[in-house]
């Protein structure tokens, strides 16, 4: 698997609430598991389907699909979308925690296996619309419903 795409989010928090990072976590994982990725590409055959993670958090897979032949399976790689709260080990390395914020990250990553003509192409499509879409109508909306959850990094391949 290969990094094609890092963001971090973060939600306002109050001590009281326990489970506003549960919600604002929904809510990226909602967008994901709600964008029209056949809508950025139209021609592509794909699928999406939820998966799980090794670490049980889950996933999004998307699968680029071309026609079946006796060299060649119908899966032709893909993308791998998944989300999770960041917890306080992963922020800091030496242990200070002073401006220790909750941080939600998503990371989207290159599946290659099954792949025999690379789909930079496509996958820069797909990516550019998902960022693209977290500051427009219904991905927007969707965040505000989380908890006011907002985009505070991204990188990706095609900066």
């Amino acid at each position: 698997l290969i990094l094609q795409l890092q963001m971090n989010f973060s939600y306002p928090s109050s001590s009281s609430d326990v489970n506003e990072g549960s919600l604002a976590l929904a809510a990226v994982q909602k967008y994901t598991q709600s964008f029209p990725f056949v809508a950025v590409l139209p021609v592509q055959p794909l699928t999406y389907l939820p998966v799980k993670m090794s670490d049980g958090n889950p996933a999004l897979k998307v699968t680029f699909l071309r026609k079946k032949t006796e060299e060649k399976g119908s899966m032709d790689g893909g993308m791998l979308f998944s989300s999770c709260l960041v917890s306080e080990e992963d922020c800091d390395e030496d242990g200070a925690l002073d401006n220790y914020r909750k941080i939600i990250q998503l990371t989207a990553w290159r599946i290659t296996k099954g792949q025999t003509v690379s789909k930079i192409f496509s996958e820069k499509q797909i990516i550019l619309a998902f960022v693209k879409g977290l500051s427009e109508g219904r991905g927007k909306d969707i965040l505000i419903e989380g908890g006011n959850v907002e985009v505070d990094s991204v990188f990706h391949l095609w900066m």
